[in-house]
């Protein structure tokens, strides 16, 4: 899964909002659907594809901390501190229980279908 453990930056289709929200995507879930975690530790499903209805753009986030080009560091909701490297397998790990979860509580297949 090419997004697994990455930083993405999202912006909601919120009318007159600019901020972009620093995601860590965890496990892939189904189609565009990822486990993604949030600055704020909130663990969730969140459809990335471009089908979404909420999300109006999102960016890969750039190795080592720095914004994709075009992200205004002033407008960001970013991890601050980000997840220590020690913290981030067990993060993974839970992404991957949430997202086997999700897909058996929906009758998919336990291994996500791309």
């Amino acid at each position: 899964d090419p997004l697994k453990g990455k930083y993405i930056f999202v912006q909601y289709d919120i009318p007159g909002e600019d901020l972009w929200h620093q995601r860590l995507a965890l496990s892939h879930v189904t189609g565009g659907e990822w486990v993604i975690l949030t600055p704020d530790g909130d663990l969730y499903s969140e459809d990335l594809g471009s089908g979404s209805q909420d999300i109006s753009a999102w960016r890969l986030g750039e190795p080592f901390g720095s914004f994709p080009f075009g992200v205004d560091p002033n407008r960001t909701h970013c991890f601050n501190p980000a997840p220590d490297p020690g913290a981030m397998p067990r993060l993974l790990q839970e992404g991957d229980v949430y997202a086997a979860h999700e897909r058996l509580q929906r009758g998919l297949p336990l291994q996500p279908v791309a």
